[in-house]
């Protein structure tokens, strides 16, 4: 026999009032004890509540995973601003390079190896015949990327701005990447090949081993003449150096104490054209340690070929691949939002002479 509308509300009162009952209590008991200062009442709740579990250093409960993951993002909203990680200026881009797009993920362009001759002759001469040698410069996309997963706690109640300062960090990360890949990248393992490998073995000079403003003359000099003895059209010239080699120039001085880069450094020139300074090119290579490399660069004969633009995609249900744990992880199930970015491009020289490096620098070491 089925019950009556009557006891099925009656069986609903009194599971509500068991439940309610000791809620109503424990809420007594929280207004007794907040009478006490607040401080003694927050450090009460805090014991109570994060007793045995990792808290965070300002005193708040972290997350699983910790800092790592988002987990001194939550607690106590001190400040609207979250801190960002420094990281080196993309310099590359900022030369302006050519971009080229890069149709079903190759860029193909013929380009002259040898030229066209030409002779004088006399009077009833047959003319000589010459022609043109060509090779290609290909270019095939090489896919960067990179996912993080982001714990929703933090989304949720994460500092305001949270959000915006991860997904902006992702897109520097890619940015570092691919300045330094441009730079010195070797081309192997589905990576562009940069300017130190795509420069001629004859461009790449050694510094004079006494660093002297002399000397140090004398070495800028030779990087302008190798690359206009070979017939390099110096459309877009520009520099890329360490900051301690442009500090030295900066301080450098003659005998009667004036400064001959100073002037055009403040202005973020040498020899008129600009400058760059990336922390990207090391100051620890040679066997001492000490050496780094300057860049001086045609960027008109620089080019990045470019299949997509950025694209910047977030889901809380698609798996992913933990490199960490080596193994496939579900968002969905660990309360999650992933985070992936993804470029791809490739780098190139439409003229390999186009670019000159001075190695060994030492100069402020």
């Amino acid at each position: 026999m089925g019950l009556t509308a009557e006891q099925i509300r009656e069986i609903i009162r009194e599971s509500a009032q068991t439940v309610t009952d000791p809620i109503r209590q424990e809420i007594a008991e929280l207004r007794a004890s907040s009478r006490q200062p607040e401080t003694d009442w927050r450090k009460q709740f805090a014991n109570s509540e994060t007793e045995g579990r990792e808290r965070s250093p300002n005193g708040h409960p972290a997350l699983e995973h910790g800092g790592g993951i988002g987990g001194f993002m939550t607690g106590e909203a001190f400040t609207t601003e979250v801190i960002e990680l420094l990281r080196p200026t993309a310099v590359v881009r900022s030369l302006n390079p050519i971009l080229w797009p890069m149709e079903n993920g190759i860029a193909e362009v013929p380009r002259l190896a040898g030229g066209a001759q030409a002779s004088y002759i006399g009077e009833n001469q047959n003319i000589g015949t010459t022609e043109q040698t060509f090779e290609n410069l290909i270019l095939v996309q090489k896919k960067l990327a990179a996912i993080v997963p982001l714990s929703n706690d933090m989304l949720r109640f994460g500092r305001p701005g949270t959000e915006a300062v991860v997904r902006d960090d992702v897109v520097n990360a890619l940015k570092e990447k691919e300045d330094i890949t441009f730079i010195r990248g070797s081309g192997a393992q589905n990576t562009p090949k940069g300017m130190l490998n795509w420069a001629l073995s004859a461009h790449k000079i050694n510094a004079n081993a006494t660093v002297n403003l002399a000397n140090v003359t004398t070495d800028l000099t030779t990087m302008v003449n190798t690359l206009e003895s070979a017939n390099v059209r110096m459309t877009r010239p520009g520099w890329l150096m360490t900051p301690r080699t442009k500090n030295y120039m900066f301080g450098v001085a003659d005998g009667n104490g004036n400064y001959p880069f100073r002037d055009e450094i403040i202005k973020g020139q040498l020899w008129t054209w600009p400058f760059r300074t990336t922390t990207q090119i090391p100051n620890k290579l040679g066997g001492g340690s000490d050496e780094s490399e300057i860049y001086l660069v045609d960027f008109a004969d620089a080019v990045i070929a470019e299949s997509t633009e950025l694209l910047i995609d977030t889901s809380s249900e698609a798996a992913y691949y933990d490199t960490g744990l080596a193994a496939i992880q579900a968002p969905f199930s660990k309360d999650q939002t992933v985070i992936r970015v993804i470029e791809q491009h490739d780098f190139g020289m439409r003229h390999d002479a186009s670019i000159v490096i001075l190695q060994q620098v030492t100069w402020g070491s």
